[in-house]
C-alpha cells in the first residue's frame, strides 16, 4: 500500500508543473466546442477537415497578436535606435549655469 502511495504521490510532483496547461486546455475546448460542431456540419461531417479548420483557426487567434506586437516593436526599435545615435553624436549636453 505504501508503495502504490509513493508511486501515485511521485505521479502528481511529476504532473504539477502542468497542471496550468491542462487547465487551459479545458477551457479552451470547452469553449470552442459549440463552434466546432457548427463548423463540423458546415463541411458535411468529415472529422478531418473540421479538425483542420478549427486548428487553423485557433492559430491564428493565438498567434496574431505576437505578431503584431513583434513587427511594432521591431519598428520602435529602429526609431529608438536612431534617436540614440543622432544623441551619441551630438555629445553630451552643456552643463547648468
Amino acid at each position: 500500500m505504501a508503495v502504490l502511495l509513493l508511486l501515485i504521490a511521485g505521479c502528481l510532483f511529476v504532473l504539477r508543473p502542468f497542471v496550468s496547461m491542462f487547465l487551459w486546455a479545458i477551457v479552451l475546448c470547452s469553449s470552442s466546442w459549440p463552434i466546432y460542431c457548427r463548423l463540423l456540419r458546415l463541411v458535411g461531417n468529415r472529422r478531418t477537415l473540421a479538425d483542420f479548420l478549427m486548428m487553423l483557426g485557433m492559430l491564428i487567434i493565438l498567434l496574431l497578436p505576437f505578431v503584431i506586437v513583434g513587427t511594432t516593436l521591431a519598428e520602435n526599435v529602429q526609431d529608438l535606435t536612431g534617436a540614440v545615435r543622432k544623441t551619441i553624436e551630438a555629445g553630451p549636453p552643456a552643463p547648468p549655469a
